[in-house]
């Protein structure tokens, strides 16, 4: 059976620390944790990858950011009702805003907690 392929970088505290707890709640191994460093595809640029989340699908249909969050929220059992607001009318004209804002400057808040002293998205 195909997995759903969830993008993360993994330079990204963050991001890693976020891919772990969801990990955890991944009880009947419906994704595929892939760091963004380590995936082989034209598909997308590594400036893309970084900017936000990639989902892709076992159709091979891409979801990205927000997106793409609530789309891993539906695969776990314990996320699933919250999934489901998520997929409400209407959510999306806060919640893509709100996932760019946390995107955009997440080196703000975790840069510190950064494993190399280096993060993957800096200030213009």
């Amino acid at each position: 059976m195909a997995k759903v392929v969830v993008l993360y970088d993994s330079t990204c505290s963050l991001c890693t620390n976020s891919m772990k707890r969801m990990k955890k709640l991944d009880w009947l191994a419906k994704a595929n944790w892939t760091p963004l460093e380590e995936w082989n595809s034209i598909q997308f640029s590594a400036e893309d990858l970084r900017e936000e989340i990639h989902v892709v699908l076992e159709n091979g249909e891409v979801l990205k950011g927000f997106y793409g969050v609530r789309k891993v929220l539906l695969l776990f059992p314990v996320t699933f009702p919250v999934a489901l607001l998520l997929y409400m009318p209407f959510v999306p004209i806060w919640g893509v805003p709100i996932y760019r804002l946390i995107a955009k400057n997440r080196h703000l808040f975790f840069h510190d907690k950064c494993t190399d002293d280096t993060c993957s998205i800096r200030d213009s």
